[in-house]
């Protein structure tokens, strides 16, 4: 058997192969948090090479309870989900993975997205197993770049141009160390929100697998002029929210999140 830990907001996540032949190589962007070992708290996977192996139904009788052009989730029973991804450009979808209801543990599928090699976990289903496991820790997912300022952190909402990299890269060109450029965890910890960098960035590939106390947030509009308007109760939890990659097709997803944001 072969393993790797992960270590993302605070949280271990273990990857495991029984057959030592399964390829467990990660993306170049999750060197940074691969740990030699440690807890697995948030979640346990098994990586697997073929779809057969991941034990879900070929025709599952209940429809799937989301679906976009991209993935869909299906409730296979009340204690198991699975996972497809659209095998585009086509129209037919692959099992990629079966989970159990809370995210926490499952089979992944291994595959290769040419021109990329084999990886254990790959885009869209590596963020949309985490997202949904992160939000039973009191976290979210949020699309934002993010600084250290006197060893706080320092979040900047907003959506594709909305100025994320422009903004990191002047506090960066200023000294100031960048965490993230375009995905950022926010998680209450002990009562204490903390900015956790991730694996996932946009333009600029540097990341730091570190967590800060959260300074504050701010949500980017484009202007001919530079101001600050501030935002308090509740349209400060819907900015946020509006900028998280939540499980918004599930109801006690999106009260979780909801309520570690309030």
């Amino acid at each position: 058997m072969s393993e790797i830990h992960l270590s993302l907001a605070g949280l271990g996540f273990r990857l495991f192969a029984r057959d030592a032949s399964v390829p467990l190589d990660l993306h170049p962007n999750y060197a940074a948090f691969v740990t030699p070992s440690g807890d697995a708290d948030g979640g346990t996977y098994e990586v697997v090479t073929r779809e057969t192996d991941l034990g879900a139904p070929s025709a599952p009788a209940a429809g799937p309870a989301w679906e976009s052009f991209i993935w869909r989730l299906t409730d296979v029973d009340p204690d198991k989900r699975l996972l497809e991804i659209r095998d585009l450009p086509g129209d037919t979808y692959l099992k990629v993975a079966m989970l159990s209801a809370d995210f926490g543990s499952g089979r992944i599928l291994a595959r290769r997205r040419l021109p990329q090699p084999m990886y254990a976990i790959n885009y869209p289903e590596e963020q949309l197993i985490l997202l949904n496991r992160l939000s039973h820790f009191d976290a979210g997912l949020i699309h934002s770049s993010g600084v250290v300022v006197d060893d706080r952190a320092y979040l900047f909402c907003g959506r594709s141009g909305a100025g994320k990299t422009t903004i990191e890269r002047l506090w960066k060109a200023a000294g100031f160390r960048l965490l993230n450029d375009d995905r950022m965890v926010v998680r209450i910890i002990d009562g204490i929100p903390y900015a956790c960098s991730t694996p996932w960035h946009g333009e600029d590939p540097e990341v730091h697998p570190e967590r800060y106390p959260l300074g504050a947030v701010f949500h980017l509009n484009k202007a001919e002029e530079n101001r600050l308007d501030p935002i308090e109760g509740a349209a400060a939890v819907a900015r946020l929210y509006a900028t998280t990659l939540a499980p918004f097709y599930s109801r006690e997803g999106t009260l979780r999140v909801l309520d570690a944001y309030s």
